[in-house]
């Protein structure tokens, strides 16, 4: 067990202290688990885990936030938001 959180944590503050940006470096970090454990964890769980993220709709309100918030910032709404 602490090697396997050795593994996340350890992936995850290398990459970003790297640089790499924070959902990044827990995808990456993700990634390298499943690579040091494969007999662990069978595929099929990882696929059962993708499916039930996205049956969460308050996990997929989370992209689409963030893309109202680039489309109101390219339109030029929300400086116009700020000056009002």
């Amino acid at each position: 067990m602490l090697a396997e959180m050795g593994v996340l944590f350890g992936t995850m503050v290398v990459a970003m202290c790297l640089g790499v940006p924070v959902f990044l470096s827990l995808g990456i970090s993700a990634a390298a688990y499943v690579v040091a454990f494969w007999p662990k964890v069978p595929l099929m769980v990882i696929a059962q885990g993708f499916v039930q993220g996205l049956g969460s709709y308050d996990l997929v309100a989370i992209p689409f936030f963030f893309l109202a918030g680039e489309y109101m910032t390219a339109g030029g709404i929300s400086t116009r938001l700020l000056r009002f």
